[in-house]
C-alpha cells in the first residue's frame, strides 16, 4: 500500500526533550508552504479536529471530525480530513468513503481526489485515474506527481517513477519531498552522480529534511562510503528510531566497515521492529552470521527471508554472502537459483561463473561467463566477465584463450578496476605477453 500521508506536527518526531533538528544543525531556512489552505468552517469541533489531526492524535481527530459532520454534513473539509486520518490508520475502506463524500460535495477539490487514489492503492487497486484527476484539477500541485511516482516505484518501474519526479521538480524545484524521492529513484537506477547531486540540492534547500539523510545513507552504502552513511544515520535515527529500513542500512554500513558485531546489533533492531518486509534485514543478518562462523544461524535467516517471497535479487544477495566467506559451492547453488529465476540477467550469470571459478569448476564457469558476456551492457560488466573467464581459462590450462580475454579487458578503460587490471597485466606477463594500452572511452559504472 501507499505510505501514510505525512502530517505536520508542531512537536519533534520523538520525545518532548529532543532538540529540534534546525537548532541541532544551527541552520535557518524557509519551509515549503502548504499547497492548499483548507477553507474555513465555523464548527468548533471541526477546528479542534483539525488541530488533533495535525498533532498526530488520529483517534481524537476522527471523533471530533465526525462530530463536526453531524453538525454540518456539507463540510467537505471535514470529510477530507477524516479520510486523511483513516489513511494514517490504514483503514482504506473508510478513507475511500470519506474522500468520496468530500468529492460529492465539491467535485473540484483536488486533495480529495488524490486521497481517494491513495485509499484505492492501499486496497490493492490502481490509483492512477484519481491521481490524474487531481493533477488536472490542480495543474500546479506537485503531490500527484509524487504519488504517481510512489505507485510506479511499487511496481519496480523506476524509469516511470523518475519521469514523474523530474516533471514534479519542474513544477517545484526546491520541494524536498520531490528531491529526496528523486534521489532515491536515481539510486535505484544506479545513477549515483544524479542521486548525489539531487541530495546536495535538497540539503541546501532544507537541511532539516530527515528523509534525505536516510536516502543519502543508502547511496553512501551502495558507493562504499560506509563512514558517511553512519554519520547520516546517527542523525536520522536520533529522530526516527522506529525506522526498520534505516536500521537495516546501518547494519549494512557496519558490515562494510568490517564491524560485524555492531552490524548484528543494528540488524536485530531492524528485525525486532517487525517491518512489513524484513527480507533485506534477514539476509544481511545471515551474512553477518556467516562472517562470525555461524552457518546454521545464517541458513535460518536466509530461509526465513525466502519464505516471505523469492526473487532473483535475494538469491543474489545470499549467494554473495556465501561467496565472500569463501564458500563457493554454496554460493553457486544460490546463483544457479538466480539464473533459473531470470536467465536474462547479467548479474546472475556473472556471479554463477565467478562462484564456479572459486569452486574450480572451470569448464562450467567458462560457459556461465560466456552467457554473462552476451548480456553485458557496459564496459564495466564486460571487463568483470572477461577477467573471471580468463581465470577459468587459466584454470582449465587454456592459455591462449586466457591471453585473449586478458588482452581484451585491458583495452577497456574502466574506472575503479585498478586491482583487477594489475592482476590481469601480471597474468599476461607470466604468459609472456605484453599488456596493451587502454584506448576505449570509459563508459562503465562500477
Amino acid at each position: 500500500g501507499p505510505p501514510r500521508t505525512p502530517f505536520v506536527t508542531a512537536a519533534p518526531v520523538v520525545g518532548a526533550g529532543l532538540t529540534p533538528l534546525a537548532v541541532k544543525l544551527g541552520v535557518s531556512f524557509t519551509a515549503t508552504p502548504e499547497p492548499f489552505t483548507l477553507p474555513f468552517f465555523p464548527e468548533e469541533s471541526y477546528s479542534r479536529g483539525e488541530s488533533a489531526y495535525r498533532s498526530g492524535d488520529m483517534a481524537q481527530a476522527i471523533s471530533l471530525l465526525k462530530e463536526a459532520l453531524a453538525q454540518n454534513p456539507a463540510n467537505y473539509s471535514a470529510h477530507y480530513l477524516l479520510g486523511e486520518a483513516y489513511l494514517q490508520q490504514m483503514d482504506y475502506n473508510k478513507a475511500s468513503g470519506a474522500f468520496a463524500s468530500a468529492l460529492r460535495i465539491n467535485p473540484g477539490f483536488a486533495p480529495a481526489a488524490l486521497g481517494r487514489g491513495q485509499a484505492n492503492f492501499g486496497l490493492g487497486g490502481n490509483p492512477l485515474l484519481d491521481y490524474d484527476k487531481a493533477a488536472a484539477l490542480a495543474p500546479q500541485w506537485v503531490e500527484p506527481y509524487i504519488q504517481r511516482a510512489i505507485f510506479y516505484s511499487s511496481r519496480r518501474n523506476t524509469s516511470a517513477a523518475i519521469r514523474e519526479l523530474e516533471a514534479g521538480q519542474m513544477l517545484a524545484p526546491n520541494n524536498v519531498v520531490v528531491l529526496w524521492r528523486l534521489a532515491e529513484q536515481y539510486a535505484n537506477a544506479g545513477w549515483w552522480d544524479e542521486a548525489i547531486a539531487t541530495i546536495d540540492l535538497a540539503l541546501s534547500a532544507d537541511p532539516t529534511a530527515l528523509d534525505m539523510y536516510r536516502v543519502k545513507a543508502s547511496v553512501d552504502v551502495a558507493a562504499g562510503r560506509h563512514a558517511g552513511a553512519l554519520e547520516s544515520l546517527d542523525l536520522y535515527l536520533a529522530y526516527r528510531p522506529g525506522d526498520a529500513e534505516a536500521w537495516t542500512t546501518s547494519g549494512l554500513a557496519h558490515l562494510g566497515q568490517g564491524n560485524t558485531l555492531a552490524a548484528l546489533t543494528s540488524l536485530n533492531r531492524a528485525i525486532d521492529l517487525k517491518p512489513d518486509d524484513p527480507r533485506e534485514a534477514l539476509i544481511a543478518r545471515g551474512r553477518a552470521e556467516l562472517i562470525l562462523g555461524n552457518p546454521d544461524l545464517a541458513g535460518k535467516d536466509f530461509d526465513a527471508a525466502l519464505a516471505l517471497g523469492v526473487a532473483t535479487r535475494y538469491w543474489l544477495q545470499i549467494g554473495r554472502a556465501y561467496y565472500f566467506v569463501g564458500d563457493y559451492p554454496s554460493a553457486a547453488v544460490q546463483f544457479q537459483k538466480a539464473v533459473n529465476g531470470d536467465p536474462t540477467q547479467f548479474d546472475a550469470q556473472y556471479w554463477l561463473g565467478a562462484a564456479q571459478v572459486g569452486a574450480k569448476d572451470y569448464a562450467t564457469a567458462i560457459i556461465s561467463l560466456g552467457k554473462a558476456l552476451d548480456r553485458a551492457d557496459s564496459d564495466g560488466q564486460t571487463f568483470d566477465a572477461l577477467y573471471q573467464r580468463s581465470l577459468a581459462y587459466e584454470g582449465a590450462d587454456n592459455g591462449s584463450k586466457a591471453t585473449a580475454d586478458l588482452n581484451a579487458l585491458l583495452l577497456l578503460n574502466v574506472p575503479d578496476r585498478e586491482r583487477e587490471r594489475s592482476a590481469a597485466a601480471l597474468l599476461l606477463k607470466e604468459q609472456g605477453g605484453t599488456a596493451p594500452r587502454a584506448t576505449v572511452t570509459p563508459t562503465a559504472s562500477p
